[in-house]
């Protein structure tokens, strides 16, 4: 439920940050987007802009940003993608993080680089999630990327996302979203519609409502335990 006006309203921080996210993405785009050529100018430009959207501070790190122009360039001429040992190299630039530089890089190829960060790595690997600012990790979810980009489902599900929002939504943006507002809003996973079916399919019992479990920032340690089914289960105390 795409619901802009309604997170327009709040004044609750997490959905004024679901709003803020939403609603400044299509003039991030555009500014981007009317770059010339990527040199320095435009380079650092479009660092501050997307960190901008994330919690920590711009910090570039040592090291000299000519030998990249070259290779952004030829991504936005023609959705060539970075080497690994150009992305690692840019990574140690642009405040050592893969995060920054996914948002860097889907910036200026909106296309051909999607997103990366904690959300979408939870989303995918659950708790505890692997390492999130991990080269190898990212290049792993690119080629994820690239296989469902081509499903055939995959299209109307990024148009139906575009319609909502009313402005464009490339499949890298789509692929992206999914999971990070999924995980955002903490969305429970709803089934796609029953294909017709010439045996009637067993029903199954909903799942019983399990207490979430609260974390806070002082606590040194969360209690994780297998026997969740059975101890968080109302049904059988």
């Amino acid at each position: 439920d795409l619901d802009l006006d309604r997170w327009a309203a709040t004044d609750r921080i997490p959905e004024r940050r679901i709003y803020t996210y939403l609603a400044t993405y299509p003039h991030i785009r555009a500014t981007v987007a009317g770059f010339g050529r990527i040199t320095s100018d435009e380079f650092y430009a479009t660092i501050a802009i997307v960190y901008g959207l994330m919690p920590t501070a711009m910090n570039l790190r040592r090291g000299d940003m000519e030998p990249f122009l070259a290779p952004l360039n030829a991504l936005r001429d023609t959705g060539q993608r970075l080497t690994a040992g150009e992305l690692d190299g840019l990574k140690a630039l642009v405040n050592n993080s893969i995060v920054g530089t996914s948002k860097l890089l889907h910036f200026l190829a909106p296309e051909t680089y999607p997103v990366w960060d904690s959300r979408i790595n939870r989303f995918l690997n659950g708790e505890p999630r692997p390492e999130t600012n991990s080269v190898p990790r990212y290049r792993d979810y690119l080629a994820d990327f690239d296989r469902l980009r081509v499903d055939a489902d995959f299209e109307p599900l990024r148009a139906a996302i575009e319609g909502r929002l009313g402005y464009p939504v490339s499949a890298a943006r789509a692929f992206e979203m999914i999971m990070y507002l999924s995980d955002a809003l903490e969305l429970n996973h709803v089934a796609p519609p029953a294909q017709a079916q010439t045996v009637p399919a067993p029903s199954v019992p909903a799942p019983a409502s399990r207490p979430k479990v609260p974390r806070y920032k002082r606590d040194a340690y969360t209690f994780v335990s297998n026997l969740g089914p059975v101890t968080l289960d109302e049904t059988m105390p």
